[in-house]
């Protein structure tokens, strides 16, 4: 085999070492592991309010059957009592499986990457805390505790946001400013205390 020869089929071999690489990382490119929590679609909202002395229990809830489609979501809001406490619980639903799939679940399980804020507009003067944390302490906020002081009323925001920076300025006490993250959802209640 003349030198021509050998570099002809060290070239074809260098190509062919080459080309198989280049197919091993193509394929896991191809197969790079899919994201764990892809976007879940939520239709349905509850906010339970159980009074800790005495009173009625109050739910709000946002129902949207078809999620963005055409058909507007139905919203149920509430009335609170002054100066009291609420133990709340927020229940999350995808109506459009049959039976609805419990987002609720799905939160409380991954709930290092999840976490629920409760901004009270102007006009309401309440307050909340967080009863439930993380694997690390930090506050997820399906369950909370509701303060209400003096009648008034306004416009309460729930907002569920996935991936927030939870060791931000402000994030564990409930702040939203400093958050990060991404709107799994966020609805508007008009609430009102008497």
């Amino acid at each position: 085999m003349n030198s021509k020869s050998v570099i002809m089929k060290n070239s074809l071999m260098s190509c062919g070492l080459a080309a198989l690489l280049l197919a091993t990382a193509c394929d896991k490119d191809d197969n790079k592991p899919t994201l764990e929590n892809e976007e879940e679609l939520i239709t349905t909202v509850r906010v339970h309010l159980e009074p800790l002395d005495s009173g009625s229990n109050v739910i709000l809830s946002f129902i949207d059957p078809d999620g963005d489609g055409p058909v507007s979501p139905t919203i149920q809001n509430g009335v609170l009592q002054d100066s009291t406490d609420y133990n709340v619980a927020v229940e999350f639903l995808n109506a459009t499986k049959n039976p609805p799939e419990d987002i609720t679940e799905e939160v409380r399980n991954e709930g290092t990457d999840h976490q629920l804020f409760y901004v009270f507009g102007q006009g309401l003067n309440m307050d909340f805390e967080y009863q439930d944390t993380d694997s690390q302490g930090k506050p997820i906020g399906l369950k909370a505790l509701f303060h209400t002081y003096e009648a008034g009323s306004g416009d309460f925001r729930l907002i569920l946001r996935h991936q927030p920076n939870k060791s931000a300025t402000g994030v564990s006490e409930g702040t939203l400013d400093n958050a990060g993250g991404d709107t799994d959802v966020e609805v508007t209640f008009a609430l009102a205390v008497q």
